[in-house]
């Protein structure tokens, strides 16, 4: 059996869990057994639903060391052969803890410490070993760097979207808490466009849901989503978009959509800018610098895109020459070789 250790909830939002269903559905796949162990019970119904065995560990999810005796006995008690650990509340006496009981693979996106792991992954754009070479890691110690392993869903490994020559539809998705409103903010900003369909997926813990269903109301070319059942298939419906940086971006990098984005936290800084520097997309800013400094800017480089087909097909191409859809299947494939001790 393969355990995955990762949260979701109203604080760190989905990103954590949906990388590791990615990579869950892979895993399955290929004939594994799969265990998710989260610390709250905010997703378990959503981890069930895919498929997946789930357990709660009922504890607060930035308290990693005081789960360490409960999680060691879902380690035992499943005969666990590797804990697929993805969280930035580790500790270097936790992880410690779970590799002296069982493999452990760690997906990094911060380079925190010398982690103690088996396998490190980190799918961060043109990150290379030399990233980790002051850390003291030992030779025996693997990795799997570069967006040849973001670990995306299946339905986007399908190859990348044909580039109207004119814009008909922009999508919008700000990540799963949107603490500063850019979505409310940007169905504003889009209004100069009223014959483009505005496309707007809530994350699962959006704070203000009753704002988006006034938008909506009030006009017909917005469309507000929520729990996105194909996000895939609304990606490719469309022509231009905006997003928070995260995962997401890679999704919209296979399917081949030119994308405007920003970055809502220290760790999306680095690779959003990676994106934009490679001609991936264009890059906006942090909203934590300011909202409306933030929307200023997206709306410049939308409306530069915006009749500008050449550009877009150039953007979205590039994007799409670096990630293919298929990292979820490689990291697999890795794990199950090395659960079985290759």
């Amino acid at each position: 059996m393969i355990m995955i250790r990762t949260d979701a909830n109203n604080q760190i939002a989905m990103g954590h869990l949906m990388r590791c269903m990615s990579i869950g559905l892979q895993l399955s796949a290929l004939g594994e057994e799969v265990l998710f162990v989260l610390s709250e019970p905010d997703a378990v119904e959503q981890v069930k639903q895919k498929g997946f065995a789930c357990v709660c560990l009922h504890n607060h999810y930035n308290e990693k060391e005081q789960e360490t005796e409960a999680l060691l006995h879902f380690v035992k008690e499943k005969q666990c052969e590797l804990l697929f650990l993805d969280s930035y509340e580790v500790t270097l006496p936790y992880m410690k803890a779970l590799k002296a009981q069982t493999r452990l693979a760690y997906l990094d996106d911060l380079n925190l410490f010398c982690y103690p792991a088996d396998l490190i992954v980190n799918y961060t754009f043109g990150t290379t070993r030399e990233l980790y070479a002051e850390r003291g890691y030992e030779e025996t110690q693997e990795f799997l760097l570069g967006s040849r392993y973001v670990p995306l869903r299946p339905e986007f490994a399908a190859g990348r979207i044909a580039i109207r020559p004119k814009v008909q539809d922009i999508l919008v998705t700000t990540g799963g808490t949107d603490e500063q409103d850019i979505l409310c903010g940007m169905a504003e900003c889009l209004k100069k466009y009223p014959l483009v369909q505005k496309h707007l997926v809530a994350g699962r813990f959006y704070h203000k849901p009753e704002a988006l269903k006034a938008l909506e109301q009030e006009d017909v070319t917005v469309h507000v989503y929520h729990n996105v059942s194909d996000m895939a298939g609304l990606m490719r419906r469309c022509d231009l978009a905006v997003s928070a940086g995260g995962t997401t971006l890679a999704e919209l990098a296979a399917c081949g959509i030119p994308t405007v984005c920003f970055s809502v936290a220290e760790n999306q800084v680095a690779g959003t800018q990676a994106y934009a520097a490679a001609g991936m997309l264009r890059y906006a800013g942090d909203v934590r610098n300011g909202r409306l400094q933030l929307l200023d800017r997206i709306s410049s480089e939308v409306e530069r895109l915006y009749g500008q087909p050449t550009q877009r097909e150039q953007l979205g191409e590039t994007a799409y020459s670096q990630v293919d859809g298929k990292g979820a299947e490689r990291i697999a494939r890795r794990l199950v070789t090395l659960q079985n001790g290759g």
